[in-house]
Order: structure tokens, then sequence, then C-alpha cells
């Protein structure tokens, strides 16, 4: 249901039903939160990325099971949905939805908790549940709110409407456009600027961002913890270890 892989230090999360465009069950949704609370902790691990398998991402939830469902177990499922979406909001390290394909319903809601959506022109993309009678079941309504403008994203809500991954990044809900051919190579590539830095400080500057947009801290309190943030690395072996290196080549010139 869900392939796992770690390429460079990046974890990478394929969704894997491709026969029904990657739509996603109960037992894909207990897989993904497990995959995520294993990786939060493991210091091997310093971003993840999600992506499909196929020519879709994911085509949102699995109407044919769900509809078997009763209203307790589809609460249920639901709830579960919307915990992982937290998990990958809250993640503490850069979270990356690679757009491999069609993400229509439920695949946006999914690409929306990620910090990054990178996307090729071909790809649909659309908040497609108003047109089947319901709303966002897993909060991703929210976490548009949070990336675009009011109007913005109530016109991609309230329309229904499907897009390109062009138009979408126009938009400003896709963060970069790659070539459709070796697409997820230009993704590996684009995240190796990542994967390749210190984990404590992407894990502190995850902290700042979350922090940031959290009410309950004033600026003040805010710019206090980052720079307590700064302290608490100042000290450790690789920014000691980049000082000497920068000490020696001052000497040398």
């Amino acid at each position: 249901m869900i392939k796992k892989d770690v390429i460079e230090h990046m974890g990478v999360l394929t969704l894997a039903r491709p026969w029904v465009h990657n739509a996603v069950n109960r037992q894909m949704i207990k897989e993904l939160g497990q995959h995520l609370q294993a990786w939060r902790d493991d210091r091997e691990i310093k971003m993840v990325i999600l992506t499909g398998e196929g020519n879709s991402f994911c085509s949102g939830g699995d109407i044919e099971e769900f509809n078997t469902l009763s209203k307790a177990e589809l609460s249920a499922c639901f709830q579960q949905m919307k915990e992982v979406l937290l998990a990958l909001h809250y993640f503490p390290k850069p979270t990356v939805a690679a757009l491999n394909g069609t993400a229509v319903g439920g695949g946006c809601e999914l690409a929306s908790a990620c910090d990054f959506r990178l996307a090729h022109p071909a790809v649909q993309l659309g908040f497609v549940q108003i047109r089947l009678g319901i709303t966002t079941g897993w909060g991703g309504a929210n976490y548009l709110f949070k990336l675009l403008p009011r109007q913005k994203a109530l016109d991609m809500l309230l329309s229904g409407e499907r897009m390109s991954g062009t138009e979408a990044h126009k938009l400003g809900f896709v963060d970069k456009i790659f070539p459709t051919d070796h697409f997820f190579e230009h993704v590996l590539t684009w995240c190796r600027r990542f994967a390749r830095q210190p984990l404590d400080a992407l894990l502190l500057y995850k902290q700042t961002a979350q922090q940031a947009e959290d009410p309950r801290f004033s600026f003040s309190e805010k710019v206090t913890a980052e720079v307590e943030r700064c302290i608490q690395v100042w000290a450790g072996p690789v920014h000691q270890q980049s000082m000497i290196h920068f000490l020696q080549k001052i000497k040398k010139k």
C-alpha cells in the first residue's frame, strides 16, 4: 500500500495503489501514520517526500471502501486521516509533496499539509469535493487557508474546478514546477538542498516556522526563542568545526 524508501537522508513514502489512482483506504492511513511516527526521531532521516506510483499522486479517499462503512466507522477513519495530516503539518523536519500526477479531492488535502508542493505542468489539481456534494473531510480547507489568501482559497473550494500544475503554481498552491520527463529526479535534486544541511539546524528552523504562526506567543517571545535556538547549536560540533575551517582560511589569507 505504502512503499517506503530512504535516498540520501530523504525518506520517501509512495502511495502505491495505482489501479485506483492511489486512492487512500484504511490500510494506507494506518501505514502513513506508522511511517511518519517512526521517522520523527530517526536522525538518519532529514526530510520526508510524499509521492504517488504511476500517473497519479492521489485521487482522494477510496469511495468504494468508504461507502461500505457505517457512520461510526467512517468518522473514525476520517479522524485517523486528520491525524495523519496533522502529523505532516507538524512534522519536525521538512515535508514535500511531489505531485507526480493527478491530485484531486483528498489528494489536494494531503498535499496541502506538507511544507512544499512540487509538480509538473501536466498535473491536474483540484478540491473537487463540492461537486460530489461534500466538503473537505480531512481538514484540508484549513491548510489551504494557511497557504493562500482567503478569496483564492474560497474560489478553489467553492468552484471545485480543476487546474493544471502551471495554473496552481501561478496561484501559489504549488511552489515549484519541473519538467514532466524525469520529474522525480528533479524533485530529488531540489530536495538535496535541504537534506545536505545539518539535522539540528533543520529541526530548529521548523520549530521557528511553527511557532511563528502560533498566536499564543507574542512577537517578542518568538524572537527571543529564535535567538535561544541559535545559542543552542552554537557550541555544537557542526558549527565549531565550520568555525575552525573558517579561521584556518583567514590565517592562510
